[in-house]
């Protein structure tokens, strides 16, 4: 449930390596449950509402569940993230692609216009990048999927599309998904919305290891197209560890 609350003391997790990222959240949702995560100002109200690290656990749960229902298809797919979404909102998709087992592809995301790096194996992409380039990135890394937000970014998609069925790649292959409402991952944030259950998301059969690919940064392009910079569980505990 979504609250405002006095501060309560942190339990830090350890980063030693025996947790990864997804752990790392589930550690904080087990022991700091009622820890403010995010601050969102809601759209209606000049009221600032706590997201503690319980809520931004279960709405990732939520957000797997959207992106990949009952972890169904084939998992270690890389998902290309590419729209203009608020902080919290991009931060729980992205969290949510890798809840279900799915590669973030990423570097720099546009949001509110602030840049905010992208950390997860599927692959956040900037909405400034162009559609060839786009396309590229996809191609190097074997990417068919795209979560976007088409009302913002309809004419960078189209070229996308025209330009994914030019290099003669049947446009069926190339799937583009809207990107999940914030209603539907914070349920409490809608006014006088009823308590929902949480469900949690169906657990991986098998724990990865820590050179698996998580994430993928990508360049700024600045001498031609971005490279994709893959990610591994490692790397991000090393980042964590630089951030103490």
């Amino acid at each position: 449930m979504v609250t405002s609350h006095r501060p309560s003391p942190v339990n830090y997790p350890p980063l030693d390596g025996s947790l990864f990222l997804p752990e790392l959240l589930e550690f904080n949702a087990q022991h700091n449950s009622d820890v403010t995560f995010f601050v969102y100002d809601t759209p209606d109200s000049s009221d600032l509402v706590s997201i503690t690290h319980l809520d931004f656990y279960q709405a990732c749960h939520r957000a797997a569940q959207k992106i990949r229902p009952g972890r169904a298809g084939t998992g270690k797919d890389i998902v290309a993230l590419l729209g203009n979404f608020d902080t919290l909102l991009f931060h729980t998709v992205f969290m949510g692609i890798i809840f279900a087992g799915l590669v973030v592809r990423g570097c720099f995301l546009i949001s509110c216009n602030e840049k905010a790096l992208i950390i997860v194996k599927p692959f956040p992409m900037s909405p400034r990048n162009s559609a060839p380039a786009v396309i590229n990135m996809m191609e190097k890394t074997n990417c068919h999927r795209l979560i976007t937000t088409r009302n913002s970014l309809g004419s960078l998609i189209d070229g996308i599309k025209t330009d994914f069925a030019s290099q003669g790649t049947e446009t069926s292959q190339l799937q583009i998904d809207e990107v999940p409402a914030l209603r539907d991952l914070y349920p409490a944030l809608v006014r006088d919305s009823p308590n929902q259950a949480f469900f949690p998301y169906l657990p991986p059969t098998s724990r990865s290891s820590e050179n698996d690919i998580l994430f993928y940064l990508h360049s700024s392009g600045s001498t031609g197209f971005p490279k994709s910079i893959p990610m591994t569980n490692l790397t991000t505990i090393h980042w964590c560890l630089t951030r103490k």
